[in-house]
């Protein structure tokens, strides 16, 4: 039977550095929707919240990992 990471070859890049990138991602999605229902308060806290994990991502990135492969340096750089 062929392991996950065979199968999907993308599952070998999530560790918790690139989760969290990746959530950050979409919650820059989400502030724009809620930038568009008119709802500022809200577009401003998830904007806040996307800050505080974004310097706790490069944080966890520094301190579990000196040598980065390409695609990760990719994967951090669209956040």
């Amino acid at each position: 039977m062929p392991t996950l990471a065979r199968v999907f070859p993308f599952v070998r890049l999530l560790d918790l550095a690139n989760i969290l990138t990746m959530f950050n991602i979409s919650l820059a999605f989400g502030t724009v929707y809620f930038a568009l229902q008119r709802r500022f308060v809200l577009a401003a806290t998830v904007i806040c919240l996307a800050a505080m994990l974004d310097f706790l991502d490069g944080h966890i990135l520094a301190a579990t990992s000196l040598l980065l492969d390409c695609a990760e340096r990719r994967i951090q750089v669209l956040a």
